[in-house]
C-alpha cells in the first residue's frame, strides 16, 4: 500500500487547552494524549482507550502546552517531497515512508510504526493461501523491521506491563505490551543478560510498578537472522500472530502524561 505523507502547519492560537485535541473532518472531536503517527495514522491516548484515526480523516490537531495552543492542520500535500514549513512545532513534525519526527517524536513514530509493520506482517500472514507465502511475508516483515529498526534500540516507548517476575536467583522478569497491542509482547527472558539484576536501580524502579501500570521504557532488542529482532516463539505462526520480542531493558518509568 502506497504511504502518504503528511504536510503540518503550524498557526499559533491565543488560548489554552487542557488537552491534545483532535478534529476529524467529519466534525467529531477527540481530546486526549497524542502518543504518535506513521503516515497512515494518528494514536491518541483518551484516558480510557487507545484511539487510532486515519490520517485521511483528520482536519487538525491541536497540542496543549503552557503556552499557547498549537493547531496543526493536517492535508495532503501537493506532492510526494512537498517542504515542511520552517515554523512547524517540535511536537510534531511530517512522516514520509517510514516513521521521521524529530526529538521526542522520533521515537514515538518509530514505535508506532514498529506496531504498524507488525500489524500488516499479521494480516498478510494470515490472509496468505500457503506455506510458501507465509514464510515469504515473514521475510518481508524482517526486512521492513530492519529498515525501521536500524540501531534496534528504543528509547522512551510507551506501553503497558503485563508481567513482573523474578527467577530463582532473585533477578527481575518484566513483560510488556506496546501501549493498545496485547499481542504484541516485549520482555526479558527468565535467564541470561535480559534479566533485570536483583538490587540495581533498574530492578527498584520496576519494583514500585504493577501489572496494568502505563509504563515510559528504553532498552535494546536482541537480534538475529530470522526475525532482524529476536524474537522468541516456537512456530512460525507464533511469530506472525503473537510475537514475543527478547529485550534488555534500560530504563522503566511511570507514564505520568
Amino acid at each position: 500500500m502506497r504511504l502518504f505523507s503528511i504536510t503540518i502547519e503550524l498557526v499559533v492560537l491565543m488560548g489554552m487547552a487542557s488537552a491534545d485535541t483532535i478534529i476529524l473532518k467529519s466534525g467529531r472531536v477527540i481530546q486526549g494524549t497524542y502518543i504518535g503517527g506513521t503516515a497512515r495514522q494518528v494514536r491518541v491516548d483518551t484516558g480510557n482507550e487507545i484511539q487510532t484515526v486515519n490520517v485521511n480523516d483528520v482536519l487538525r490537531i491541536v497540542f496543549s502546552g503552557s503556552a499557547p495552543s498549537q493547531d496543526v492542520v493536517v492535508k495532503q500535500p501537493p506532492g510526494p517531497n512537498a517542504p515542511m514549513p520552517a515554523n512547524a512545532p517540535n511536537a510534531i513534525t511530517s512522516v514520509v515512508g517510514t516513521a521521521a519526527h524529530t526529538g521526542e517524536s522520533t521515537q514515538a513514530a518509530i514505535e508506532a510504526e514498529f506496531v504498524s509493520v507488525l500489524e500488516r506482517s499479521k494480516r498478510r500472514y494470515d490472509a496468505a493461501p500457503n506455506e510458501f507465502q507465509k514464510s515469504t511475508v515473514r521475510r518481508e516483515r524482517m526486512a521492513e523491521l530492519g529498515r525501521t529498526m536500524t540501531s534496534r534500540t528504543a528509547v522512551d516507548w510507551i506501553g503497558t506491563v503485563a508481567r513482573l517476575e523474578t527467577n530463582g536467583s532473585g533477578n527481575g522478569i518484566l513483560r510488556v505490551h506496546p501501549l493498545g497491542y496485547d499481542w504484541i509482547v516485549i520482555e526479558t527472558l527468565p535467564f541470561g543478560e535480559t534479566v533485570i539484576p536483583a538490587g540495581s536501580p533498574l530492578y527498584e524502579q520496576v519494583a514500585l510498578l504493577s501489572v496494568g501500570n502505563k509504563v515510559i521504557f528504553s532498552g535494546v532488542f536482541g537480534d538475529n537472522n530470522q526475525d532482524y529482532l529476536a524474537e522468541m516463539s516456537l512456530t512460525e505462526a507464533g511469530s506472525m500472530d503473537e510475537p514475543e520480542f527478547k529485550f534488555k531493558f534500560s530504563s522503566v518509568k511511570p507514564y505520568s502524561k
